[in-house]
């Protein structure tokens, strides 16, 4: 298969004889049994199609040869029905596995739901069983409070006491 790039000023080369090569060049490959691709040197996508169309459109003009207009129809739908079924399929795959990962998804995530919900029971039920425990304990540290402003109290009057005596 004998690989032409074609560059963005439109020129086309053919990579096996290295030179340049016109649409007229490439239609006398092509009738003498040689296989082509065409691809752009820049995007390296392939535009074969595309020079093929140009090659033919070409041969028409300067040769004034007749294209078989029930032979091209025949081509064009071909091709739109092909795209049609290609588009089609295309489309539906994605679909199908877009559908399929939310349907994962959304089991995944009434799982993690569930034991979220579990766990938050079981918190609120450990919170409920806290609550007196938390009652205790703000009147333990009231009372501790309590007596420890009543020990300073003491030990103030015991050194006002034991201060006077120590003055006698």
């Amino acid at each position: 298969m004998r690989t032409i790039k074609r560059y963005r000023n439109r020129k086309l080369y053919d990579t096996k004889q290295s030179r340049y090569i016109t649409l007229v060049g490439l239609g006398e490959l092509l009738q003498q049994g040689e296989d082509i691709r065409v691809i752009d040197a820049k995007t390296h996508k392939d535009i074969t199609g595309t020079v093929l169309t140009q090659v033919l459109l070409k041969q028409q003009r300067n040769d004034g040869i007749p294209v078989a207009l029930a032979r091209l129809r025949e081509l064009l739908h071909t091709s739109v029905q092909r795209l049609s079924t290609e588009a089609e399929k295309t489309v539906q795959r994605p679909i199908s596995e877009v559908r399929q990962f939310l349907e994962n998804t959304v089991g995944t995530f009434e799982e993690i739901q569930s034991m979220v919900d579990e766990r938050m029971d079981t918190m609120l039920d450990t919170i409920k069983q806290l609550s007196p425990v938390q009652r205790d304990c703000k009147v333990l540290k009231d009372r501790l409070a309590d007596l420890e402003k009543r020990v300073a109290q003491l030990e103030k009057r015991l050194k006002t006491l034991s201060g006077g005596d120590d003055e006698r």
